[in-house]
């Protein structure tokens, strides 16, 4: 008689934890897209139309704004935000619920996700380091400035 309640007991408990896993896959599907539309809606084009103004400035105060490596540069911002225009388009309804979706199915979404955040974050990481690069310019450019406003003696 233990056994068969054991048996039951066991069963009862593994439903259980099958529907808890089920239920923390599923909200850490919906976190993941969320995070992703946030990131490749607003954040990602935002950081390229700053980094290409930023660079455009710099370029101009450097005299470089109608170079062709300028050009080149301008080129591969228009690319990186096709890019994330279409990455964007592969994302999901964000109001999906996935409660008709498996564990597998859930933890296939998983590494979908975590593969276009992948390609996101190195398009974050590009420009925040285009950005940096611009800063230091300025820095440049103010000091040769500086330099060339003091008097020589």
């Amino acid at each position: 008689m233990t056994g068969i309640a054991a048996l039951v007991l066991s069963y009862i408990a593994s439903r259980r934890v099958r529907a808890y896993k089920t239920l923390d896959l599923r909200l850490e599907v919906r976190k993941g897209y969320s995070d992703l539309n946030t990131l490749l809606k607003q954040e990602l084009p935002s950081l390229l139309d700053c980094a290409l103004n930023s660079r455009v400035a710099v370029a101009t105060a450097r005299g470089f704004a109608l170079g062709g490596g300028f050009e080149a540069w301008k080129t591969s911002v228009r690319n990186d935000l096709a890019a994330v225009q279409a990455l964007a388009r592969e994302l999901p309804d964000t109001h999906l619920d996935y409660r008709d979706s498996n564990v597998q199915e859930l933890e296939s979404k998983l590494v979908e996700i975590n593969a276009m955040k992948r390609r996101a974050t190195a398009l974050h990481d590009k420009y925040r380091g285009e950005l940096e690069a611009d800063d230091r310019d300025r820095d440049r450019i103010r000091e040769a400035h500086e330099a060339s406003m003091r008097p020589r003696h």
